[in-house]
């Protein structure tokens, strides 16, 4: 499975990451994957969800956490297709339940990251 570049699969992705040095690797992993990610570091910054058919999410941005606004936009139709949660929190699928996510736990390696992603395309 990993000889399938996410880029043939995908058409955009969006990754939230308020750590500038995680966010650049997520761009460089991406970028090998021929994937266009545009990178934010709150989701103030997010406009036009819709035009993304991958999130990756850090789940502790800034003081709080990324719920509310999942659910906001799981609530108005707009998340994308593929939802992936980053976090280093120990069990937070409980707070997740109700959304149609992934959850990956830091730390991980990106051919991990990548085979998820993969999966959770196969089964939609």
């Amino acid at each position: 499975m990993n000889d399938i570049k996410l880029g043939n699969i995908f058409k955009r992705a969006l990754a939230i990451e308020d750590s500038e040095d995680v966010g650049e690797m997520y761009k460089d992993f991406f970028d090998s994957e021929g994937l266009a990610l545009d990178l934010v570091c709150s989701v103030s910054q997010v406009s036009e969800i819709e035009k993304y058919d991958l999130l990756i999410c850090d789940w502790l941005l800034g003081r709080g956490t990324a719920k509310k606004w999942l659910m906001d936009m799981k609530q108005l139709k707009k998340l994308p297709k593929v939802v992936i949660i980053i976090t280093g929190m120990v069990d937070i699928e409980m707070e997740v339940h109700d959304l149609p996510c992934l959850v990956i736990y830091k730390p991980f390696e990106f051919t991990a990251l990548k085979e998820e992603i993969l999966k959770l395309k196969l089964i939609q």
